[in-house]
């Protein structure tokens, strides 16, 4: 949440969810992909083997760049790796579930729809069913359908993933959410902190920041919208508090 000021010699404060202490002062670094604009096409009745194929391949794909991910954890040999490669497990066992694929499939045949919009139907089906569980750490495990989701229909639109490998100096990562597979392929000695849009203390971005003994604050709601790469931030993951570009008096 943004705190307004009519004041505009004050910098803008927001304030979320401290989820992993300690104070991070930096740069910024955008990871901007969560905007995805999927479409409803309809399709011919020719075209249906051809979009159930595509759907496929788009899966195919997607479980390779997991395994590609999970290849590089393990050769890095931290301690951390057991972690990162249990929720990467999921997220293959995801891609591989049978009744997700034939549901998917069969509502491009019976709807004659797009392979985006099919899947993004039957997801959306089953992100429903864990916003109603009562558990908050269950239902934070919506986060792995919705990498998974966003991973396939990235693949399907031929959008490539934007790497948070080439990262080359130290800054916070700022983004709507970050996947474990987002998280497991950065330097760990560039990352000062990470500030999101969304998620809670059991998130998987909370998990892994204390994991790793990185600041975090999440829940930010719009941060954002309002920073760019290069902004400094004052990040508290102790109380929450995010401070945009700040001015001297911040420092004294």
């Amino acid at each position: 949440m943004k705190q307004e000021s009519n004041d505009k010699s004050q910098p803008d404060i927001f304030y979320g969810i401290g989820v992993s202490p300690g104070i991070a002062i930096g740069r910024v670094f955008v990871v901007d992909r969560h905007d995805l604009r999927i479409q409803r096409r309809k399709i011919s009745a020719r075209r249906i083997a051809r979009e159930k194929k595509r759907f496929l391949q788009a899966v195919e794909r997607s479980k390779q760049q997991i395994v590609e991910i999970q290849n590089q954890i393990e050769s890095r040999q931290l301690s951390d790796n057991l972690h990162f490669l249990d929720i990467l497990h999921a997220h293959l066992l995801i891609l591989e579930d049978r009744k997700l694929l034939d549901e998917t499939c069969n509502l491009i045949a019976d709807k004659q729809v797009n392979a985006e919009w099919a899947l993004k139907e039957v997801l959306d089906r089953y992100k429903e069913m864990f916003d109603a569980i009562e558990d908050e750490y269950l239902r934070e495990r919506r986060s792995d359908i919705d990498s998974v989701e966003s991973r396939i229909q990235r693949n399907l639109l031929g959008i490539e993933t934007e790497s948070v490998a080439t990262i080359a100096e130290k800054v916070i990562v700022v983004a709507h959410d970050l996947s474990p597979a987002d998280t497991a392929q950065m330097d760990r000695g560039k990352i000062m902190g990470f500030a999101t849009n969304v998620g809670g203390k059991t998130s998987h971005t909370a998990i892994m920041a204390r994991s790793l003994e990185i600041p975090a604050v999440v829940g930010l709601e719009n941060i954002t919208s309002h920073v760019s790469n290069g902004d400094i931030l004052i990040l508290d993951g102790s109380t929450g508090t995010v401070i945009l570009n700040p001015d001297q008096r911040y420092f004294n």
